[in-house]
């Protein structure tokens, strides 16, 4: 553990604060020519994440599963393997995911993806069963605006899964001064219940994963699930 921490130190010194700003602004919509890279990279970083979080989608036949930012689409064909006849739509702000994840269905006839952001959803009221999204609540400047969205789309009885990393493990990575808002499980729940969503579990649990700034780390993560009244 040592020689891991010793390691991290030397690597993140060799980062200027503008390389770190623009990791920042990768993490938040991988653009430009090293999207492809960033997004596949995210893949073995967070995959770990994005599995545990697929597990715990309680879905079946014939519903309607949202997944706000869906990178380039992976992850996909596990979620569709959660039940027959799923219909899924994936939603990213990055119009290079959006291609990337667009080849990754195309045999996929039950798979959309949409390029937007959860700000304004492209649906119709209580149109979805279930949504969930990993590592972009810390992206919204207004919280409550997304969270308001998805509560619209979402039917009555609904399910909202939110995943992310913890105040506590983020907050010393140097990305996060540059447009991360850090939450815990506590703070999400409060935020949930303003909207009269009701939190069903908060799943507190840590993997052991790459980092993005190439290191071997022990990270927690949180996955919360609420239900729309």
């Amino acid at each position: 553990m040592n020689e891991h921490k010793n390691t991290s130190s030397q690597e993140e010194k060799t980062f200027t604060e503008e390389e770190v700003k623009y990791m920042a602004a990768q993490l938040r919509c991988p653009s430009g020519q090293e999207a492809v890279e960033v997004a596949q990279k995210l893949n073995v970083n967070n995959g770990k994440m994005t599995q545990r979080v697929i597990e715990q989608l309680s879905l079946v036949a014939g519903q309607k599963v949202l997944e706000i930012g869906m990178g380039n689409g992976a992850f996909i064909p596990e979620v569709l393997a959660k039940a027959p006849d799923l219909h899924y739509y994936g939603l990213e702000l990055s119009e290079e995911m959006v291609k990337e994840a667009q080849k990754a269905v195309a045999d996929l006839p039950n798979a959309q993806i949409l390029h937007g952001s959860s700000e304004k959803l492209p649906f119709e009221d209580h149109q979805l069963d279930a949504v969930f999204t990993v590592n972009t609540l810390y992206f919204w400047e207004e919280p409550i605006v997304h969270l308001r969205e998805i509560k619209r789309v979402l039917r009555t009885g609904g399910t909202l899964y939110l995943s992310f990393r913890s105040e506590k493990f983020m907050k010393d990575l140097p990305m996060v001064k540059y447009g991360f808002q850090l939450y815990e499980g506590d703070s999400v729940k409060k935020l949930l219940e303003s909207l009269s969503f009701t939190v069903k579990s908060i799943i507190y649990e840590q993997d052991e994963s790459m980092s993005f700034l190439g290191k071997e780390m022990l990270k927690d993560l949180y996955i919360v699930e609420a239900s729309k009244s």
